[in-house]
């Protein structure tokens, strides 16, 4: 769950889902609070990298009368924004794209170092953390060049017309998708996280000989 590491919880604001450390990041914990942070974290412990799914995020947070500096970014807010989705400083991402980005007084800007756009609307210090296709892709790539497990996304109704699913599927298309396993034998004895293919279903090892559908 690679997402919520800022919110409207925080009187500064943030980026909801970092992809890696912005050293101009002013939050608190930012070298921790980013996704790269959060997989190596794992990863460094011991957890094998082919049981790591990356959550994305197909929402965000907004806060309201945010100060103008650097297009409102990491600035200090008055709290929550008073607009939203379906209930205020929450947006999915299909009303931000519809209703909010370079529109209505909302400008995009994309943070280079983290990997995230962001919208601010200077008339009212109103700054939106979100992901969009661009983001997602940074996501869904370092997901294939880390060969980690996959992706995960919370969640789909947020995004209507399937833009984002599509830029992690652009990304993750291919070869990678495909389960590796060899085919079942009678004859071999399979234990814990074994992987076998029967009649192109692949089943994973539950402990001992049996197996499930994975």
């Amino acid at each position: 769950m690679t997402y919520d590491l800022n919110g409207t919880w925080q009187a500064q604001n943030g980026h909801n889902a970092p992809l890696y450390y912005d050293e101009e990041a002013t939050v608190p914990w930012a070298d921790v609070l980013n996704v790269d942070a959060a997989v190596n974290g794992h990863l460094n412990a011991g957890v094998p990298k082919e049981k790591l799914v990356v959550g994305m995020p197909f929402y965000g947070y907004g806060w309201t009368n945010c100060d103008t500096e650097n297009n409102g970014e990491y600035s200090t807010c008055t709290g929550p924004a008073d607009v939203g989705t379906w209930t205020n400083a929450t947006f999915d991402y299909q009303d931000l794209k519809d209703n909010y980005v370079n529109q209505n007084g909302y400008t995009r800007y994309w943070n280079d170092a983290a990997k995230v756009p962001f919208l601010f609307n200077e008339s009212d210090g109103t700054f939106i953390t979100y992901d969009d296709p661009e983001s997602i892709s940074h996501k869904a790539q370092y997901v294939k060049e880390n060969e980690l497990a996959g992706a995960m996304f919370w969640e789909a109704s947020n995004n209507r017309d399937s833009e984002l699913v599509g830029a992690i599927a652009n990304v993750l298309k291919g070869d990678n998708l495909v389960c590796k396993a060899g085919a079942w034998s009678s004859n071999a004895v399979y234990t814990k996280g074994d992987r076998v293919k029967v009649n192109d279903v692949v089943y994973e090892a539950n402990g001992g000989p049996k197996v499930r559908i994975q």
